[in-house]
């Protein structure tokens, strides 16, 4: 399932032509500019202006145009694309080998208790939570380990916050073998029920695969803002 470089080429090229667009609109402006002022400084501060906007407009177009020609090719293309998963979905599960899993579950002054129990409600046996805290807030820490003690759940705090998110794991798993996969939660982060069976599957149709990534779901957004963004999230994220 290797990934074709023509996507990648397509959107580098319209991106390109759009930056082409970019440029021609600031330097017109400023040849307007100095044509039509006779004040050297502002013409020099217009000019600076427009060079930190277009670039700006730039980079967000880069990652709309990747989402726009993701999609794109996701539509035209959903069937061939879907067809090779076929073999990944079929593939069946041992039971009998049991690898243990286990849940990282980042924080750092954001622990959310109810995405927390919801991912740890999993159809699947050898696993164990893991809640690796880089917490300043002494109210934080407390609800981390109110939640331990009642839910069996083994905490991790390191001395020193370097690294943030990445030093916070590699904390954990440079010091920790007991386990043979693990799965990484950020603190809003909620995972269906079949979520360690259906990975499964990927790991035991190859072993080739070292890394599943699996898509993310927008919930229910509480304002038009939310709502609307969520729609952004679902259909990059089903796609890419």
């Amino acid at each position: 399932m290797k990934k074709s470089p023509s996507i990648y080429i397509a959107i580098n090229i319209v991106w390109i032509l759009s930056l082409g667009l970019l440029v021609w609109h600031c330097v017109s402006n400023s040849i307007n500019a100095f044509r039509t002022s006779d004040v050297l400084w502002a013409n020099i501060v217009l000019t600076i202006c427009l060079v930190a906007i277009d670039a700006s407009l730039g980079y967000f177009w880069l990652n709309s145009i990747k989402d726009f020609i993701y999609t794109l090719v996701f539509v035209v293309r959903k069937k061939s694309i879907m067809k090779k998963y076929e073999g990944i979905y079929a593939t069946n599960i041992v039971r009998e080998h049991n690898p243990k899993f286990v849940l990282l579950y980042c924080t750092c002054n954001d622990f959310n208790p109810e995405a927390l129990k919801f991912c740890m409600s999993q159809d699947y046996d050898n696993f164990k939570a893991v809640i690796l805290d880089d917490s300043s807030k002494e109210e934080y820490k407390a609800q981390i380990d109110e939640f331990a003690k009642q839910n069996n759940v083994e905490v991790v705090r390191r001395e020193n916050r370097t690294g943030f998110k990445a030093g916070n794991l590699n904390n954990y798993l440079n010091n920790h073998k007991d386990y043979d996969y693990f799965v990484i939660l950020d603190s809003d982060e909620i995972i269906p029920h079949d979520f360690i069976t259906k990975s499964l599957k990927y790991f035991y149709y190859s072993d080739k695969i070292g890394v599943v990534q699996a898509s993310h779901i927008a919930t229910k957004g509480k304002n038009w803002f939310q709502s609307l963004l969520g729609m952004s999230i679902d259909s990059t994220s089903k796609t890419v």
